[in-house]
């Protein structure tokens, strides 16, 4: 995840939904991730406060390999 000036935008919470329900924190390098879902489809949602997300969420579909590059980009408000 990263800000709108290219930078990675530690501390923002990404939500999961679908089958199955999480929440993890982007770290220092923006990354996050969620690991042990079944194949099936996801809508990712990050937030933080003062920033907004584009896209708002994205839908992922797993379907038996990892999905790497699902990114957003964040504009201080």
């Amino acid at each position: 995840m990263l800000g709108s000036s290219m930078i990675p935008l530690q501390g923002a919470t990404v939500n999961l939904t679908g089958p199955v329900s999480a929440t993890t924190t982007t770290d220092s390098n923006g990354n996050y991730s969620f690991e042990g879902l079944a194949n099936n489809t996801y809508t990712v949602t990050p937030t933080k406060s003062g920033y907004t997300m584009s896209p708002v969420s994205r839908n992922v579909t797993v379907n038996g390999v990892n999905m790497t590059n699902q990114n957003f980009t964040a504009y201080l408000q």
